[in-house]
């Protein structure tokens, strides 16, 4: 093993244990006295700082499980190949295999088509969106009301920008031509 894995191992474990702790002081109703002696702003920092740290192990858990060092990640069960577990940050793991070590190797399942999902929620967005925009078409004009033109339409924009990120396919193929004279209706009939 490399010095590298060793020192993420390390850093896992004690996240883990660090994570563990704030949890439990968190939401344990045994610490309730001591977090009622805290101020909302304080809570508030805490929980943010879980929520970053929960974030931050599961990245580095996710990256020793790539590296084939998930038994330092988690306790396993009896796996048979191409049996599915979930962990506790929700995240579905299929077996599908065994090192010589003995332990499994796990991949990360995909929820459902979350390539659909992500591309109807955009879509739905980019739709509500519009909606709004229409109706502060039609309000008394104000500087105010304009900058929130503005800043809708570029709310749409960039909601089209992350189905170009997604890999929908491009709704205006010939817009970056200049010799073609041809101006495309928006995409997913936006009156814009």
């Amino acid at each position: 093993m490399e010095e590298y894995q060793k020192r993420m191992i390390e850093e896992f474990e004690e996240l883990n244990e660090r994570t563990t702790k704030l949890e439990r002081f968190l939401e344990d109703p045994l610490m309730a006295e001591k977090r009622s002696a805290l101020s909302e702003k304080m809570l508030a920092a805490m929980h943010c700082q879980y929520s970053g740290m929960v974030v931050y192990r599961s990245n580095l858990a996710d990256r020793l499980i790539m590296l084939g060092l998930a038994e330092h990640v988690f306790e396993y069960p009896e796996l048979t190949v191409g049996e599915e577990f979930k962990t506790e940050d929700g995240k579905t793991y299929r077996c599908i295999g065994y090192e010589e070590n003995g332990c499994p190797v796990c991949e990360v399942v995909q929820e459902g088509n979350k390539f659909e999902d992500e591309v109807r929620l955009d879509k739905q967005l980019r739709k509500d969106l519009d909606v709004l925009l229409q109706k502060l078409h039609c309000a008394e004009k104000s500087r105010e009301r304009s900058l929130s033109i503005t800043k809708i339409q570029e709310a749409i924009m960039w909601l089209g920008m992350d189905l170009k990120r997604i890999g929908t396919p491009d709704p205006y193929p010939t817009s970056k031509d200049p010799g073609n004279p041809s101006i495309h209706p928006t995409a997913d009939g936006l009156k814009m």
